[in-house]
């Protein structure tokens, strides 16, 4: 696997280069026309047949009220330090 910095609304690769897309808690911080751009960006990059996952956080599925501050943080430590995946 590469890492490869580029911008979402010009992606550095080739038409049909992938497989799939995977778009996760982005969309929320671009313009209407960002949203449009990045899109069809990748439906360029992915191959015809290949898939575009978009998923953002749904806050108020992990909202715990009332909790103190870094509640959450601190389980998801404690998955982890179980060995969870």
């Amino acid at each position: 696997m590469e890492a490869q910095v580029g911008r979402v609304l010009a992606l550095p690769y080739p038409d049909a280069s992938f497989d799939a897309v995977w778009f996760a808690n982005t969309s929320q911080y671009l313009t209407d026309d960002e949203l449009m751009t990045a899109l069809a960006e990748f439906r360029r990059v992915v191959r015809p047949g290949g898939l575009v996952a978009v998923k953002e956080h749904a806050g108020a599925l992990t909202a715990i009220m009332p909790a103190p501050p870094g509640v959450t943080l601190r389980g998801y430590a404690a998955w982890a330090a179980a060995g969870s995946t």
